[in-house]
């Protein structure tokens, strides 16, 4: 480690909050055992001394050339992983867009938003990372796990030939098809069965199909590309025909391709699938990907099929390449990759299920009716490359939507809502024979489920409306005891805020955002907070020390709004021209968009200290979690585009600000 980082180390350091153990999923922030910090903001890395707080300072800062999306961070093999994609505008300094140089670690600049970039570094030295590798895959990245010293990335990649679109014939036909649905006017009895649309649609894929066979099929696969150290891009072998599999289940052009690959880039291997999968899962030895039919149109218009519909797709991810193993599917749609979870060989799916039907009225006419459950589904592998239901249990929480899911081992738990929350827990310790044991009433919904300890889980979601109907304007906490699934307990609520005022957190759709500390029972979530009867305005980290006898004991929270105020609300400069309305109501605030936490352990003679870590687009402080109101540490973060600038917003000056006295905070709620 290099002279500048050397000194006092943690004892401890807070992971990534992985739904699985042992499998690494990546974030924008990561924290080595040492108390380095390793920050995603915007198209910067940031490298950070961060232990101790006191001397917290910005080791090195990474201009990529293109935007970050997601950290991997191999502690044994002191490796880091960056992933990152084109973007435009890059940042923004004295109105022009300045734009990739030769500086950048991404070079030459990439121009294709079909294009996925992975740069590997040594970090033995955080204060200056080597390079080892740089890949670019063609295709979007769409979620990743490491396991060990492995990295499974799931790429998308879209068809877009140029032999069809550019065919006079072909384009003609497909209107022609268009046309022929059209005037059957979508009758769900006749459109499909309609000799002109029958034959329309035959004549199209006649013409597409000899289009495809006299193509080279070749330069339709993705393709993988190493940086060499002159600068040149240098093709790898990445995809054959062979490797791509083609399921017997609708799908889409869409391609998803299984990467895997060293944390230091080396030994790349692929397989692929056609399909429509937009979901990831991941056990130790298995990746899954689902793809939903949920709404689609043509779906609607043929009785014979399930209305809402989920193929997954298994992969077997522990040998040196991925292979295709088995593919199932399920009635409905599912959420999120919290609607899976294996056990002992087992699939565990929850869904939520749409059926119409269509009913014959007084005057004959036809009239569609739409009816909603859930369901939960295990499914075995059957060794013949199919994943078959072993049991299920079905119709749950008719007429309601599912909100949140989660399995433990043996154990499931299932929130579905119209008005009110019902929790369903569980037994799934028989695959064959799941069974539902209970169904809780509560007020609002929760969103994301956590595990306290082995008989009480956490949730966060929406507080309840007026009379405890429909939701309210707030997050709420809660915690369950489900040591007896046939009797599961509400212990204890949190609502932050009042009912003047609307509140939410990323960690209610984002669980990378959900930090819970078990050494300390330190919950640590963002919130956001805005009252414009009051002005009261919050923009940060709120933590809590959760136990089962008190639950939710309010520790403090610390503000990122005074880093926003500094940098837009200083009286005489363009910005606070600018933005000088926001910045007298206090609507500036929540520009600091709180993201992350992280906690750091000592021990300091007989005490353990923690000191807790928050992470906003702004910049990092550091806090003892007894003292959360001193500030012992911070950094800022480099200037980074936000979204509202790809939506006809001008461009603002991004100059770091001079030093002066920002105006007075107004309105600060501290939760």
């Amino acid at each position: 480690m290099g002279d500048s980082v050397a000194g006092a180390t943690p004892d401890d350091v807070s992971e990534t909050n992985n739904q699985e153990q042992g499998v690494n999923e990546g974030d924008i922030v990561k924290a080595d055992d040492n108390g380095v910090v390793y920050i995603l903001s915007g198209r910067h890395l940031v490298i950070a001394k961060g232990f101790p707080p006191q001397e917290m300072t910005t080791l090195k800062q990474v201009d990529l050339g293109a935007r970050g999306t997601q950290l991997f961070l191999d502690k044994a093999q002191q490796r880091l992983v960056v992933l990152a994609r084109y973007d435009t505008p890059v940042y923004i300094t004295a109105g022009d867009v300045v734009d990739v140089t030769a500086d950048a670690a991404i070079y030459p600049p990439i121009r294709d938003w079909d294009v996925t970039v992975a740069i590997f570094y040594d970090i033995s030295t955080p204060d200056n990372p080597l390079m080892l590798d740089q890949i670019r895959f063609k295709g979007n990245y769409q979620d990743g796990r490491r396991i060990d010293g492995r990295l499974h990335l799931v790429l998308r990649s879209y068809y877009h030939p140029e032999v069809y679109y550019q065919d006079q014939q072909a384009q003609d036909l497909l209107q022609a098809y268009w046309k022929a649905v059209n005037d059957v006017k979508c009758d769900p009895d006749v459109v499909a069965a309609d000799p002109a649309v029958v034959a329309a649609k035959a004549a199209f894929a006649d013409r597409v199909s000899s289009l495809f066979d006299a193509a080279a099929i070749d330069a339709y696969l993705p393709t993988a590309q190493r940086l060499t150290e002159r600068g040149e891009l240098q093709s790898l072998p990445f995809l054959a025909c062979s490797d791509i599999q083609h399921p017997e289940v609708s799908a889409s052009l869409g391609l998803q391709v299984i990467a895997s690959l060293d944390t230091d880039g080396q030994n790349l291997a692929a397989t692929a699938m056609v399909n429509n999968a937009w979901q990831t899962y991941a056990s130790k030895d298995y990746l899954y990907v689902a793809e939903t039919n949920h709404h689609w149109w043509w779906i609607a218009q043929d009785s014979t099929l399930p209305t809402s519909q989920t193929a997954i797709y298994k992969f077997a991810i522990s040998g040196s390449k991925p292979e295709y193993v088995a593919t199932g599917t399920v009635s409905g749609y599912t959420l999120n990759q919290f609607n899976f979870s294996e056990y002992n060989g087992a699939l565990r799916i929850a869904t939520t299920q749409d059926d119409v039907f269509f009913d014959i009225g007084n005057t004959g006419s036809r009239e569609r009716r739409w009816e909603r459950s859930s369901n939960v589904f295990v499914l075995q592998d059957d060794g013949n490359g199919n994943l078959q239901v072993a049991g299920s249990v079905r119709g749950i929480g008719k007429g309601e939507t599912m909100r949140s899911s989660r399995f433990f081992d043996g154990r499931g738990f299932v929130v579905t809502f119209l008005q009110i929350d019902p929790l369903f827990t569980f037994d799934l310790s028989d695959p064959s024979n799941p069974q539902q044991k209970a169904e809780l009433f509560l007020p609002g919904f929760s969103e994301y489920i956590h595990a306290f300890d082995e008989n009480h889980i956490m949730t966060i979601g929406r507080s309840a409306g007026a009379g405890g109907i429909g939701t309210g304007n707030g997050i709420q906490l809660q915690l369950f005891d489900v040591s007896d699934l046939e009797n599961p307990t509400l212990l204890h609520e949190h609502i932050p805020g009042n009912a003047q005022g609307w509140s939410w957190s990323e960690a209610e759709y984002n669980h990378k955002a959900f930090t819970f500390y078990k050494p300390a029972n330190l919950l640590a979530i963002p919130m956001q907070y805005n009252n414009t009867n009051t002005g009261g305005v919050f923009s940060g980290i709120a933590a809590y020390k959760v136990t089962v006898e008190g639950g939710f004991e309010k520790l403090g929270s610390v503000d990122h709004a005074d880093l926003a105020n500094e940098y837009y609300c200083i009286s005489g400069v363009e910005l606070y021209e600018k933005y000088k309305d926001n910045c007298l109501t206090g609507g500036y605030m929540n520009w600091a968009a709180p993201r992350r936490s992280l906690v750091m352990s000592s021990t300091q003679g007989e005490l353990d200290v923690f000191y807790l870590y928050t992470l906003s687009d702004l910049g990092m402080k550091a806090a003892d979690v007894a003292d959360l109101d001193t500030t012992l540490g911070r950094i800022l973060l480099p200037p980074q585009p936000y979204p509202w600038w790809y939506y006809g917003v001008d461009p603002i000056d991004r100059v770091p600000p001079p030093i002066a006295v920002p105006v007075e905070p107004i309105g600060t709620v501290v939760f």
